[in-house]
Parts: C-alpha cells; sequence; structure tokens
C-alpha cells in the first residue's frame, strides 16, 4: 500500500515561515535517522534516489522511512489540532466561570471546529482529571443535576457566589 505523503511535508519549501516552523519542531522530535531521511526528503526537497545514495540505503529499503515518517507526522498533527481544541476550551471557561455542560458544547461548536462528540467529552476528561478545571454536578428545580464546569484558577468562593444566575438549590461534590 503505497501513501502519499503529507501535504505540509510535500510541499515544505511553499508553506509560510509559522508553518515551516511546524515542520521543523516535528523533523526535531525524530530520530537521527528519521530525520536525516525527512530533512532531505521534504526540508531539501529531494528525491528518493538521491536520499538514498546520501545516506547509503538502498531505495527500497527507505520506504520504511518514509512510512514511520508520516505516521508520526499524522499522530503530531492530531496532537497539535487536540492541543488546540483544549486550549480553546479552557479559555471559554476562564471567560464564562462557572460554564454549563450544554452552554460550552453548543459555544465549541463542534460542527465547524472538526470535533466529534466523544472527542470533546474525552476532553473535558482530561482537564477534569489533571486538575485545570473542575466539574460541579448542580441540582437544579426540577431534581435533574446539571454538569457545570469552572476553571481552576478562580476561588471556590466566587464560583459558589456565581451560581445564584443559575437559580440552583443544591450544590452537590
Amino acid at each position: 500500500m503505497k501513501r502519499e505523503d503529507p501535504f505540509m511535508l510535500a510541499n515544505y519549501r511553499f508553506l509560510p515561515a509559522r508553518l515551516k516552523e511546524k515542520v521543523n519542531r516535528f523533523i526535531n522530535l525524530l530520530d537521527q535517522p528519521y530525520r536525516d531521511f525527512a530533512s532531505k526528503r521534504y526540508a531539501q526537497g529531494k528525491s528518493m534516489a538521491v536520499v538514498a545514495e546520501e545516506m547509503g540505503y538502498a531505495e527500497r529499503s527507505l520506504y520504511t522511512f518514509r512510512e514511520k515518517v508520516i505516521t508520526l507526522w499524522m499522530l503530531y498533527c492530531d496532537h497539535e489540532r487536540f492541543e488546540t481544541h483544549k486550549q480553546r476550551m479552557i479559555a471559554m471557561i476562564r471567560r464564562h466561570s462557572p460554564i454549563s455542560h450544554s452552554r460550552l458544547l453548543m459555544n465549541m461548536n463542534l460542527k465547524r471546529s472538526g470535533l466529534s462528540i466523544d472527542d470533546f467529552l474525552d476532553l473535558i476528561e482530561i482537564l477534569v482529571a489533571t486538575g485545570v478545571i473542575d466539574r460541579v454536578l448542580v441540582s437544579r428545580d426540577n431534581g435533574k443535576l446539571a454538569r457545570v464546569y469552572y476553571y481552576r484558577g478562580d476561588s471556590q468562593h466566587e464560583f459558589v457566589n456565581s451560581l445564584s444566575c443559575y437559580d440552583k438549590t443544591a450544590i452537590h461534590l
């Protein structure tokens, strides 16, 4: 199975400086032989035959290098994508703290951002587990519990005082 080179790597020389820096950061994370291959193949734009000759490998053996670099690039891009969404979520919770689960979900605009609902829930679990945000279950007038998130930097006193806008009857931790 032949995989195509990722767009940003294959078109390195045409990228703006900011995106070139992102590719360079990725290349610097690789082990030495993979770094040499990626630098020669993508940053310098050399063909597979020339890279093989310079590195002292048979051209066919470089396809394993290429597959590994492509796989790592896809993982690297996913990590960056989730990091961006995580920062967006933290900024939104910080700005609107406390914020209900439904309002946070609506403001994140999953369809436009490309996040699935499972990714959204995973990100919330990660933020709660790492202690960046806190999740509190709050009882509404109809007896149902609602999830409310607040930024950990806010004090508990400020959080409880600002709950008055939600007309909650009890707080269950």
